[in-house]
Formats: structure tokens, sequence, C-alpha cells
């Protein structure tokens, strides 16, 4: 009886040891299912992802994306989080916030944030970047992210950087698809900042230098387009052989120079006329955009009058097929954007046809989708297409409301057109183009307040320079919007059209006189004042095409004028590269009567008069030659200018409390440090240039150039906001840009100046020197801005020496001049 007791207990022990062996077991499995189960879960919403990203639908896909991160971050599965980061970056960029994307990309590199930022990051930095990713080409995943980030810092327009991001791609091996896409996107990007620059430029020899660069990247990008047409994937085809031809019409329009065959327009036509457009599945968005990007170049075709061998009635009919099919599947995958673009080039298309009800009810339907969708990006395209459909009508007041409220929407995206480049190139292409069709209607129409065509027009130069900077107008400064006790001259030039306004003392004087006989004289003495001899060339010259110009611009208007005062002018594009006080009205330069100043869109600061006895001053310049004359952002054959050092001393003497940073000690952080001690007045002597484009308006300091941005950057700090009064008096208008004052108008912007003092072209050392010091005695005698530099070009054209307007006719004052 014990014995079978004892075998009983030892079959309890050892089935209790079963027990808890399976337990264990069982155990082990659930915490390995368990374990497992998120790494399924985080493989499905990256798939998702994908599946909502290619359907158009960022926003889901970045939180699907977001949510995977999370579960590989969880298990410590580091290529699963890096996967996951690297397809955040395509939803953020596909919502268009590029910096966002950048940093993202950057995290998931292990690389420095400051390739993200727009401040000039140099050819050292460059290099050693290229070094740092080409240590981490290890694998395909990797490489995909290094792509990644290269079309990201394009979007950015850090064309320079994201050229050097795809290039370190390429010692990986056989470049994939997709990289050369982005080669050539990058190429694309920089043929079209390139060609912005050519529409800003008035001189033929810097015509010829620009058309050298667009030839070569055009030819680059068109080249990585060519390869990509034997990819095995037939997406890729499709998208290369539409990228081909809508810069092939581009390059067709510019110039004959490049001997494009229409022959060559007309076979990928066809080509892809015959493509099977059905490759992408109807629930993938790129089906609708890539019908939409060939409509898109045919419309243009047409538009352009480039003939090819099919008529414009058989490409409309191609137009018409592609349109309506892009609604259907945009409506099947219940995609606002898409659906809004399909109607929207519906209405185009109709509008070529001579449909005009049919495309005007295309547009309302295209802007009614949008808005409903807060899509003001789209919407503001629409409206202004349905405002010049009204206005062809003759249907003005209708045409107006459309045009506001396409003006309106683009207030509110302001910001993100400045964050990426198609932004900035949309600017140019898209976005400037409604205030010129807006102001050009209202001054033809005698039934419009021309009231408005000043307040459009003000608007228009604040997005333009807002575009410029890359950022939006703060209300830094208290400004005047009430009447100005001096008269205020808009010289208003859109398209093929001049109008002048004079507003004084609460009354608005009008005329238009013709464009061709102004643009003729202006364009002859722009030719005369920007030749490199123009000191010696005789003074008669220039009397006979500025006082041509007066007759037509000013004399009109000049019964309603003062005898004396202050002139301010408000300046459209022909005008910018000329000097107000050059005007001559037959007896005198405009000068000799009048001070003048110049405003930009923006209000009048309200006036602060100066008081040098109770102001502090920083004087900077640069004598000899330093480091930052190589940096290769920096204007080329630049001499020293010894004569600073004579004109800093000679000014200091009417200051009572001045800093001197001279030469070596003129550093961009000795400056940024004097700056930030809230100095009054700031005097810089030294070379630089104001250009339209932001990376080539800069001044030098001794070891670095500072574009405008840097400058602002320069100015985070600062005591107080605003610097009464800048003046940079060895700087000077890039040469051939016909906008070039908008550069002198963004540093003012950026540097939250009352008033900026500059140079449109550079002039003899000696007399700015003797020209600077009567400035700064004249202030001290409590005249005002205006006032004391028209004396002291008074005084400075009286010596015979200096008498030619080369010496002091190209220096100009932007904003208050009290």
């Amino acid at each position: 009886m014990a014995r079978k007791r004892v075998v009983f207990l030892n079959s309890l022990w050892f089935l209790k040891w079963i027990i808890l062996a399976s337990l264990i077991f069982f155990l082990t499995i659930s915490i390995k299912v368990k374990a497992e189960i998120p790494i399924y879960q985080a493989q499905d919403l990256t798939q998702k992802g994908y599946i909502l990203l290619h359907q158009g639908q960022p926003k889901a896909a970045l939180q699907a994306w977001e949510e995977a991160e999370k579960r590989y971050n969880s298990q410590g599965n580091k290529e699963g989080v890096f996967e996951s980061l690297s397809n955040q970056s395509l939803a953020f960029q596909a919502l268009g916030l590029p910096r966002r994307a950048c940093l993202v990309l950057t995290k998931a590199l292990n690389i420095e944030e400051l390739i993200c930022s727009s401040t000039e990051t140099g050819t050292q930095y460059l290099e050693h970047l290229q070094d740092i990713l080409q240590k981490k080409l290890n694998k395909p995943i990797t490489i995909t992210a290094i792509i990644n980030l290269g079309d990201t810092l394009r979007s950015l327009n850090n064309l320079e950087e994201s050229q050097v991001v795809l290039q370190s791609a390429l010692f990986f091996g056989q470049p994939s698809d997709h990289l050369l896409m982005s080669l050539g996107n990058t190429q694309l990007s920089f043929y079209k900042r390139t060609r912005n620059r050519l529409k800003n430029t008035s001189k033929n020899v810097v015509k010829e230098e620009i058309l050298e660069s667009i030839k070569s990247q055009a030819k680059s990008a068109l080249d990585f387009y060519k390869k990509l047409e034997f990819s095995s994937s037939m997406k890729i085809v499709l998208k290369s052989k539409l990228n081909r031809l809508k810069l092939l019409i581009e390059l067709r329009q510019i110039t004959k120079e490049f001997q494009i065959d229409n022959e060559d327009i007309f076979h990928l036509i066809r080509q892809l006329s015959n493509s099977n457009f059905d490759i992408f599945s109807d629930s993938d968005i790129d089906s609708v955009y890539t019908r939409l990007n060939f409509i898109d170049s045919l419309i243009n075709l047409i538009q352009k009058n480039i003939k090819i061998t099919l008529d414009n009635r058989k490409l409309l009919d191609i137009s018409l097929k592609y349109s309506q099919e892009s609604l259907q599947l945009a409506e099947r995958l219940y995609n606002s954007r898409a659906i809004s673009y399909a109607y929207g080039y519906l209405g185009k298309v109709y509008s070529i046809l001579g449909l005009n009800v049919e495309s005007i009810n295309s547009f309302k339907k295209a802007i009614a989708v949008s808005q409903s969708d807060k899509q003001w990006d789209i919407a503001y395209q629409w409206q202004h297409s349905l405002g010049g459909k009204y206005r062809d009508n003759g249907s003005f007041n209708e045409a107006k409301e459309e045009y506001d409220a396409a003006i309106n929407n683009i207030n509110k995206i302001r910001q993100n057109l400045l964050s990426y480049a198609e932004g900035q190139y949309d600017f140019l292409e898209k976005v400037e183009p409604v205030y010129i069709d807006y102001v050009n209607m209202l001054s033809e129409n005698p039934n419009f307040s021309k009231e408005t065509v000043i307040e459009v027009y003000k608007q228009l130069q604040t997005v333009q320079l807002e575009n410029l900077v890359q950022c939006q107008k703060n209300e830094t400064l208290n400004t005047n919007k009430s009447n100005f006790e001096f008269p205020v001259i808009y010289l208003i030039n859109l398209g093929e059209r001049v109008d002048v306004f004079l507003k004084f003392q609460g009354k608005l004087h009008h005329h238009s006189p013709n464009y061709k006989e102004v643009k003729s004289y202006l364009n002859s003495l722009i030719k005369n004042i920007q030749d490199e001899n123009y000191s010696s060339l005789s003074e008669s010259r220039t009397i006979l095409y500025s006082q041509a110009i007066y007759k037509l611009v000013i004399a009109p208007i000049e019964q309603y004028l003062p005898s004396n005062g202050t002139l301010a002018f408000v300046l459209g594009d022909e005008f910018q590269n000329v000097p107000m006080s050059l005007l001559h009205d037959g007896k005198n330069y405009l000068k000799n009567r009048y001070s003048m100043t110049v405003l930009w869109g923006l209000d009048m600061p309200i006036p602060r008069p100066l008081n040098l006895n109770q102001m502090n001053a920083l004087l900077a310049g640069m004598s000899k030659e330093g480091p930052s004359f190589k940096n290769r952002y920096a204007p080329k054959r630049l001499s020293p200018l010894p004569d600073v050092e004579r004109e800093i001393l000679s000014i200091k003497k009417y200051l009572n409390n001045s800093l001197v940073l001279l030469n070596e000690e003129f550093t961009s952080r000795k400056l940024q440090q004097a700056i930030n001690n809230g100095y009054s007045i700031v005097h810089i002597s030294t070379h630089g240039q104001f250009s339209s484009e932001l990376k080539k308006t800069m001044i030098l300091t001794w070891d670095e150039p500072l574009n405008i941005d840097e400058m602002s950057n320069l100015l985070q700090n600062r005591k107080d906001n605003s610097i009464d009064l800048l003046v940079l008096s060895a700087c000077e208008a890039a040469k051939g840009d016909r906008r070039s004052m908008l550069g002198i108008a963004g540093v003012a912007f950026q540097a939250h100046t009352r008033s900026t003092l500059a140079s449109l072209w550079l002039v003899d050392a000696k007399s700015t020197a003797i020209l600077m010091a009567d400035f700064y005695s004249n202030l001290k005698d409590g005249k005002s801005k205006a006032e004391a530099l028209r004396l002291a070009q008074i005084h400075l054209s009286s010596q015979p020496e200096y008498s030619h307007p080369y010496y002091w006719s190209p220096f100009i004052l932007v904003g208050s001049g009290v």
C-alpha cells in the first residue's frame, strides 16, 4: 500500500513537471506571437501608406507611416524605423511641406539639419556632405532615402545641394530609374532658375551668357530623360516622354538657337497619344495626373503657335479626350484636387474650342470643388482663368469679382508658395500674371476706380518682394496709410502699357503715354548708363534720352506738382534701372528742383527725423581684398576700394557715437554682434550687388558674402527691431538685371530699415567719399534724408571733374525720405 502511494506521488510529481513545461512552452509561443504581431502590423501599415499615397491621400499615408515607425521602434527594428522615416518624407513632399520632409530624412540618415536651410552652405560643406553620404551607400534602402533627400532639396530650391546628394548615389553602382529621373528633374530645376534670370535680363551680353547656361542645363535634363526611354517600366518611360515634351516645347519658344526640329515634338506627341495611359491602375492618382500633364503640353503648343504636322483641331481632339478621361478617373477616386484640375483643364480646352458656355461652367465647377476642400492653391488658378473669360466677353464686373477672389486666395497661401521651389517658379508663371491681368483690365476700363489700380499694384510689389526674400511681410514698422504731405508718382508698366498716376493733396491724376515711345527711350537710356565707359560718354546723349522720357511721362502731370520739395516714386519694372534724379525737364535735371525717394509697394514708414547728436552709428567697410573676394558666390573681377577708409573716417567726424569695423575687423560674426547692439544708423562701404535673385543679392564682409536671408538672420536678436538709416555706398545693381531695384528693396525689407541709401552702379570711390561726407554733413544740419542726398548730389555735380551724371546720379533713397 505504501509502495502504491509512493508510485502515485511520483506520478503526480512527473505530471506536475509536464504541466509546468507545457505552460512554459505555450507561454513562450504566446510571447513570441505577441512580439511578432506588431511587426506584421507595421508591415501592413507600411503597405497601406503606399496605397493611400498612390490614391492621392498623403495625409492618411503619413499617419500610417508614423504609426508604423512607432511599432518598429517598440521592437528595436532599426531598419523598419529607417524605412518609415524615408516614407514619411514622401508624404510631407506630397503635402507641400518640403522642409519637414528634409528634416525627417536628415534624422533617418543621421546628418546635419543645416542642409535643409536656405543658408548658403558653400563648396567645402558640399564636399564634406558627399563624403558622408558615400560612406552610407551600403543598402538599397539607404540609396532610396538619399534619392528622396535629393528630391526634397530640389523642392527647397537648394539645387546645388540636391545635385551633390543625387550624384553621391551614383557611386553605389548602376543608377536606378528613380535616380536618373531625379537627376533629370534637378537639371530641369536649374534650367527653370536660369530661365527666370533670362526674363529679368535686359543686357544682350548677359543674355548670351544665360542662354548658354540654359542650353547646357536643358540638354543635361533631356539626356537623362532620354536614357529612361529604355526602362523596363512603362510608367517610367511614359513619364520621361512627358517631361521631354514639355521641355522641348518651352525651348522651342525661348530661342531659335536650340535648333529643335518641330518634327521631334510631333513624333513625341504621336508616341504619347498612342501610349497606354491605362498602365496605371484606376486607383493610382498618376492615372489622372499623367493625362493632365500631356494636355498641358498640348495646350502650350497651341497657345505658343508652334506648327507641327498635326493641326490644332487634332491636338484639341486629343486634349478633349484625355480631359474627359481624367475627370472620370478623378471622380472614381473621390479625389477633390484631381477633380478640380480635370474640370479646370476641360475649361481650358473648351475655351480654345470657342465653347464659352461650357468653358465657364467647367471653370466654375473647378472652383467650387477646390473651394469646398479649402484648396486655395488650385482655386486661384481657375478664378484667374474665369476672370480672363469674363474680361474677353466684356463682362468686366464679373471679371473683377473673380480677380478679387483669386488674389484673396493667393493671400491665404502666400507663405506656402514661398517655402518650396515650384512655388517660387509658380510665382512668375501663375501668381504674378493674376495681378498683371487685373491691373491692365482696371487701367483700360474707365468705369473702375484708379485708386484700385494703385492698391492692386502695391499688392503686386509686396508679393514680388516676398517672393525674393522667401518670407512673408511682417508689420514690424508702423506705417502711414494716410495721404502723404508730398506727391507720390506711380510709373506702372505691365505688358504693353504704361500708366502714370500722381497722388497729391487728396487728388489722383492719371495719363497713359505711348508705350512704344517710352520703352524705346528707356532702353536707349539704360543702354547708355550701363555702358562700361559711361563716364567718358558725352552727357548730351544722357540728356537727349532723359528729356524725352520726362516729356512723355512727367510733363503731362507737371502742372499738378509743387515747384520744389520731395517727390516719392513707385516704379514699374522698366523704370527701375533709371535713377529718377537723371530725368531732365529741358533746363535742368530733376534733382535741381526736387529731392526724391522710392517706395516699394509697402506703405511709407511713419517718419522719424534723424538727430545725429542722439543716435549711434555702425560704420563698416573693406578697403583691401579679403577672403570673401574668392567666394564662388561673390561678383566677378572685384578690385579693392582703397578710399573706403577715407570715406568712413570723414563720416565719423559728424557722428558723436560710432563703432568702426574696417577690413579684418569687418567679419560676419563681428557685424552680427555690433548690429545686435541696436545701432540707429548702419553705414556699410563694401562690394555687393542687388539682384532680383535671392542668392545674388549680397554684401561682402571680410570673410564671406552675406545674402538677404543671412542679413535677416543677423537682425533676429536685435534690441531695437528697426534701423533708421542703412547706407550701402559701394554696392551696385547686378549687370543686366531689369529688376535689380527689387534687390535694394529686399535688403531694406529684411533689415527692417526706415530708409536705405544705395547705388545702382559702382561709382568712383573718391567721388563717393565726397558725396557721403556731404550727405552726413547735411543730416547734421537738420536736413531730411532725401534733401541731404539732393544737396550732396548738387554739390558733387558742381565740381568739374565730377559733373558727369555717372558720378552723382546712381544714388537712390528707398523708404522714408524724412
